[in-house]
Parts: C-alpha cells; structure tokens; sequence
C-alpha cells in the first residue's frame, strides 16, 4: 500500500513557514509503516530541499508553468470552470489554489499512491479538481474546526469542501461531534489524536533543578507555563489578570510571540507582577522538555482549539494541566476523571481555594511521565485507518 500525505512541513526541515499542521505532518513522515509507503508532498517545501529529507520518499512544490499552459490551452472550459471554483469558495488566490492542483497532480503520477491523505481541509477543493482525484480513495484530516458557529458561509465552506473526500479524520471527541453537525455520517470519520516524540518530551530531574535554580525559584513557588502563539484566542492575558488575585507564590512562563506580548508585559508592570512574569519567545524542540520539567501547572487556557501540541507535549512529561472547560473536549485524555487535570472557566473568577486543593505541593518528586501518545503508536493508528479505507 502506498499513501501520499499532501500538506506542509516545519522551517527546521526547509518549509518556507510553520504550522502545527506541518509538525505534524513531519513527525508522521518519520516513522515505520511496515511493509507500506508514506510519501509527503509538502506544498510549502521546495523540491530539492524536499528531496534532502529522505529521497523520493519527500516531495516538494516546483512551478509547473509548462502543464499550466497545456492545461489552459488544452481544456479551456475545464479551466475556466476550475479558477471559477476556486474564487467563488476558496478565502485565498485561485491561482494559489491551481499552484497546490498542479502539484499534487505531479506528485500523484510519480508515487500512484493507493491513498492521497490531505493534512488541510484548504487543500480539499484544489485536489477535487486533480485529473487523479478519483483514482485513489481520499482522506482528509481535521485539525480543528473553528469559526462555523453561527457563520452560515463557513458552514457552507466545510460542508461543500467535506462532500468531496471519501472520509475524514479528526482529532478529538470535538472536531468528531462538529463534524456530525457538517453532515458527515460517523462511518466516514475517524478518530485519531495527535502525538508526541517521546525522546525528545520527557521529564528531567536535572534540568528541573538547574533551570529553577537558574531563575531563583523555590521548590515551593508554583510555576504556570504556556507554550503557544501569545494572542487574545490563547488566553494568556486573560488568565493572568485572574493570577495576580490567586494570592499564591507563582511565576507565569510563556513560551511563544504573538501580538498581545505588550499588553501581557504592560499589565504584569501595572499589577506589581512585573518579575514573576516571564516571556521566554520561541524555544526550539530539543530544549522545551526542559521548560516543561522545571513548570508545575500547564495553563493550558485557550477559549478555542483544535488540538494543542503543546498539552500532549506537557502531559507527557508528567505536568498537572489547567484546562478551561471551553476546550475540555479538545484534549486526547478523557480529562473528567483524571487527576492530572483541572477542568475550569478560565475566563471566569476561579476558585482558587479548589485549585490548591487539587494542586497541593507540587514537585517534581510526584511526576509521572506518559508514553502513550508516542508518534510510533499514532501512526500505527493512521496505518490501521488506511487499511479499513481500503
């Protein structure tokens, strides 16, 4: 069996950008399938620079110029039809759209793959019109759902975009229950979560001592850490402006850039807070499992998600998790029953004599580290879903 994955890959292995979606992509490039074939086309890779990951196995975009023009030349309607598609129901370029077609269409005659896996619902519309659509049965993975409450033209957007893949993959109970709700019917969907690399994730003893000891921080001082983009979606001030009244002995850590780095910095200043506040910026992979051995408590305060890397990535190395209950159903644990998390709202004023209840003493004494989100296991999931679709 071969299976074509089409979606993006992180700067660190030659994407031009970086998503969540394309970490993921990449971590699933690296592991054993067996006696089956992943290849990944990352549209936001160059093909040479593809190429140095690992061979034919990796594909990247060129600029098919010469099957443009015998496209449009060849099939005029069909092509006129084809941009006409794209602005009437794509929020970005047609000619975007026809760069991502004609892409696949060339990775899609090298590997004839038995399955094309697409890692963006955006990348659904441009592969319905590729000559080899109907060729191999197709799949399309959710990694979150966001903004068709009450937005009838999003709605639309899914719907139209969902009818044109065989099934669909998401990540959570969540993205599983709004997918119903778009009108797929549960034998198209699956539900599979995300991942983490073990090896480079895991709680370290040492590193929590030295970082703490680096930051002069107490074993009885709780440290809250957040590792995503610091915006207004992500909560981070919001939460903030309900720690300062927590009465507790914290330090707040956020691992990320965004646009509300100012208004985080000019509030903590404002509320006297200004040193136990602390913005880290971007951190590199291989150095975060440090970040999350040394924290206590993941914020992980978010009033929207798909699925937060950075919770699987946190829990794995054995951190107690905050979790406002907007997201609950976004985690890949069942979190009701499960010490290890703390189901609040968030952008309500908490209960702080509760949340020491649950949190204690924190140390690292009472970690427990988790390997049961392992990326091996999730592409294991993956290859049994290929294996039922075909």
């Amino acid at each position: 069996m071969k299976i074509l994955a089409v979606g993006q890959l992180p700067t660190e292995v030659g994407g031009n950008y970086s998503t969540g979606m394309g970490k993921v992509m990449y971590e699933l490039s690296c592991q054993s399938y067996g006696t089956d074939t992943l290849y990944s086309l990352a549209v936001n890779c160059r093909h040479s620079a593809a190429r140095r990951l690992g061979g034919d196995r990796y594909i990247g975009y060129t600029f098919p110029l010469l099957r443009l023009c015998k496209d449009a030349l060849r099939h005029p309607a069909r092509f006129r039809s084809e941009l006409r598609d794209y602005r009437c129901n794509l929020n970005y370029s047609p000619w975007r759209a026809l760069f991502y077609r004609l892409n696949i269409d060339r990775a899609v005659r090298s590997v004839n793959p038995n399955i094309v896996h697409l890692h963006s619902i955006d990348l659904v519309i441009p592969f319905s019109h590729s000559e080899y659509a109907k060729a191999a049965k197709s799949v399309v993975t959710c990694h979150g759902i966001f903004q068709t409450e009450g937005n009838p033209q999003r709605c639309g957007y899914y719907e139209d975009s969902l009818s044109r893949v065989d099934y669909v993959s998401g990540l959570t109970k969540e993205i599983h229950r709004k997918l119903g709700g778009l009108g797929v019917s549960s034998q198209r969907i699956f539900t599979i979560p995300n991942g983490v690399d073990t090896s480079k994730f895991r709680y370290s003893e040492s590193e929590r001592k030295r970082l703490r000891e680096e930051q002069g921080i107490s074993e009885h001082t709780v440290v809250f850490l957040t590792v995503a983009s610091i915006q207004k979606r992500k909560g981070q001030l919001d939460f903030l402006r309900q720690l300062v009244h927590s009465g507790m002995d914290f330090r707040y850590w956020l691992i990320g850039k965004g646009p509300d780095s100012d208004s985080i910095l000019a509030f903590a200043a404002e509320s006297g807070v200004a040193d136990r506040v602390t913005l880290i910026g971007y951190v590199d992979a291989p150095k975060l499992y440090s970040y999350y051995s040394a924290a206590d408590i993941y914020a992980h305060v978010s009033s929207e998600e798909g699925q937060a890397l950075s919770e699987i990535e946190a829990y794995t190395t054995g951190l107690r998790v905050l979790v406002n209950r907007k997201i609950a159903g976004t985690l890949a644990n069942e979190a009701e029953n499960n010490p290890r998390y703390h189901i609040a709202d968030t952008d309500q004023p908490l209960d702080w004599d509760e949340f020491r209840r649950w949190a204690g003493n924190p140390s690292g004494a009472e970690r427990v580290p988790s390997s049961r989100f392992d990326w091996q296991h999730i592409a294991d999931m993956y290859r049994a879903m290929y294996g039922k679709i075909l």
